[in-house]
């Protein structure tokens, strides 16, 4: 069992997917093999730790993301959150707090970003969703908070905006 001082903990994680075949094996409903995106990954991270998951196209990263947060649940082994085992949790209300602390980063966020939507409401859709704010004017504060953090200053210049008006820097 994880230990509470680590904030995420996977032990022998696996995740095999159904192999396709070819045609002539879904005609004969010939068995064929699971590819094995993710098999056996041990890894601790202790809280305050900043860990960068690398490796080549095809390697598992983001299956591992997607496991960690629940976007798919793994074939094997134990996922560990805050000293808490989370490996089957499901549904929609059982993920709601655990998906308040748990969140992927994709590795192109420009191609993760709706180029329909304008900044403000790029930010203010995960408060909103996570219904974290009583009003409009918290949730200014709050998007403004965080486009500062990431360095946009002045805040509001960045709220009308679109993904494609900021600089890749």
């Amino acid at each position: 069992m994880s230990n509470t001082a680590n904030i995420l903990s996977m032990e022998n994680l696996q995740v095999h997917f159904a192999g396709r075949g070819r045609i002539l094996d879904r005609v004969l409903a010939r068995p064929v093999a699971a590819v094995r995106a993710v098999d056996g990954i041990d890894l601790t991270i202790g809280r305050g730790e900043i860990v960068a998951v690398v490796g080549e196209s095809g390697s598992g990263k983001s299956t591992v993301g997607r496991v960690i947060t629940k976007l798919i649940q793994p074939t094997g082994g134990k996922l560990f959150f805050a000293g808490r085992d989370v490996t089957s949790v499901e549904g929609f209300s059982a993920l709601r707090s655990y998906r308040h602390r748990v969140q992927m980063i994709f590795q192109d966020a420009y191609q993760a970003l709706n180029p329909r939507h304008t900044i403000f409401d790029i930010v203010a859709e995960g408060v909103r969703s996570l219904r974290l704010v009583a009003d409009d004017d918290e949730l200014a504060e709050r998007v403004a908070g965080s486009l500062s953090s990431a360095g946009l200053n002045p805040p509001e210049d960045f709220f009308a905006r679109f993904p494609h008006e900021l600089s890749g820097g």
